[in-house]
């Protein structure tokens, strides 16, 4: 699957707008996600993205609206650039973003799917869901999850206070396999 040419030229001007070049790698991070169960911590996508910015990499926060809030928070925790495009772009120009990216980093969530359609190399953060249905279909992708989701959780996700499953993956293991798949 491409973008369109229509959309890579609607999506030039907005990464220019906003100091984006072609001349560094980017790395496309989805913080949000619909349900609270598929969301990785705050503070962990911040430290992933600090530390990828520090590396010399334009890191991009994409997402909907309703994302808004969440990649504002994260945002507040980088000492280094990125750049916040959520609720900005069109499904379109989202895909001329993630053809263009190195990496995409983000939790189970539509834009994660999106990515894997593009052949973005994908690290996708999931919770109590099964990745075995719904893990990004993209040989270049890693699941990445704290611990194994317990039965209970899969059945009723809403009985579960703080979701291990998700909360508990470090950054540090997050850095190691970006590192690996941007080694390739």
């Amino acid at each position: 699957m491409h973008a369109s040419e229509r959309r890579r030229n609607s999506l030039g001007p907005v990464l220019r707008k906003h100091g984006i070049t072609s001349e560094k790698p980017i790395i496309s991070i989805h913080a949000g996600a619909g349900n609270i169960h598929k969301q990785w911590s705050t503070e962990g996508f911040a430290e992933v993205a600090d530390w990828l910015s520090a590396q010399g990499f334009q890191v991009i926060f994409v997402g909907a609206g309703r994302d808004q809030d969440k990649i504002d928070a994260t945002m507040s925790l980088i000492s280094h650039k990125a750049y916040n495009l959520g609720g900005s772009l069109s499904i379109g120009e989202l895909m001329a973003l993630f053809e263009m990216s190195s990496l995409f980093l983000g939790n189970d969530s539509g834009p994660m799917h999106l990515a894997a359609a593009m052949g973005t190399p994908i690290v996708a953060l999931f919770g109590p869901v099964d990745e075995r249905r719904w893990r990004p279909l993209s040989p270049n992708s890693v699941v990445l999850r704290g611990q194994e989701p317990c039965d209970d959780c899969q059945i009723k996700r809403k009985d579960c206070d703080n979701f291990p499953c998700i909360t508990l993956l470090s950054p540090k293991k997050v850095k190691e396999v970006i590192g690996e798949l941007l080694a390739k």
